[in-house]
């Protein structure tokens, strides 16, 4: 089964997966990696699993770089690179100002190319 790309789009535009929910809209980066390395894995299984698609590659690559970029720049990134902000109906989300110390949106992608 294919992972379903709405639920990780909806599952960004929550207040969900920041620190204080409404009242403190900072990205909470323990709740966001772990989202994104879902989104990332179910793609990594497809292509492991011989179901890919031709978009499979470009897609987890993708959702890994937004990902990256949604905790560095401050900016939520939902799938296909479309910006979710005010614009959008969805909340516009800061990136934790500490960043991911752990790295692991860019080791699950160094793995993976390896």
């Amino acid at each position: 089964m294919r992972f379903w790309p709405g639920a990780y789009t909806r599952a960004l535009s929550t207040n969900l997966f920041t620190r204080g929910g409404k009242n403190d809209p900072e990205i909470d980066v323990d709740q966001i990696v772990p989202l994104v390395l879902a989104r990332a894995g179910a793609e990594k299984r497809a292509i492991e699993s011989g179901l890919a698609g031709e978009d499979t590659l470009p897609t987890l690559i993708k959702v890994v770089e937004d990902g990256i970029e949604m905790i560095r720049q401050g900016r939520s990134v939902c799938y296909y690179g479309l910006s979710i902000d005010s614009n959008h109906k969805y909340p516009f989300l800061p990136a934790s100002s500490a960043g991911d110390p752990r790295f692991r949106l860019e080791k699950f992608l160094s793995e993976f190319v390896r």
